[in-house]
């Protein structure tokens, strides 16, 4: 099986069963600015992962929020250290660095608190959860909502980055 079907199969099954797909054409993560967990700004070009990572946009007191971020126990951390970011809407600092710490599976994860929800809409979400699979600089797709099973975002940042390898 060739490595497109490999990644396309379990995207396709996940996809199917997520609450909202927003089917959007590949496109260039746009400029905006997030707080980080120390209080700096940081520009969304400052944000350097490996060449597949994921974007996971959260509001913080949201339960399909939780439901997203409790879905990745179990998952080595620093598999999801490497490979993602949380970006938390209408969150400060403070905030993020408490919601941190509810979730220690995502100990080395980066977090970052979006207080004016001003990269909601510079990346034009619809809701949230938004996951963001992004390949270097662009935005190559999104679930919108939660999985019905927890298995589901696992396998899906697996695959992603396996095509690291």
């Amino acid at each position: 099986m060739s490595a497109s079907k490999r990644l396309l199969l379990p995207l396709l099954a996940a996809l199917s069963l997520v609450k909202t797909v927003d089917a959007r054409k590949p496109a260039p993560l746009p400029a905006f600015s997030l707080t980080a967990a120390d209080g700096k700004t940081v520009s969304s070009n400052q944000i350097h992962l490996p060449k597949h990572w994921l974007l996971i946009y959260v509001h913080q007191n949201s339960n399909y929020s939780v439901a997203v971020l409790n879905s990745l126990k179990g998952e080595k951390p620093d598999n999801l250290g490497q490979k993602m970011i949380v970006v938390v809407g209408g969150a400060s600092a403070k905030d993020i660095q408490g919601m941190a710490k509810k979730y220690p599976h995502m100990a080395l994860v980066t977090w970052y608190a979006d207080p004016t929800r001003d990269a909601f809409r510079a990346m034009g979400l619809r809701g949230s959860p938004t996951v963001l699979g992004i390949e270097q600089d662009t935005v190559k797709w999104a679930l919108v909502g939660t999985l019905p099973n927890r298995e589901h975002l696992k396998s899906i940042l697996k695959t992603w980055k396996d095509k690291d390898k």
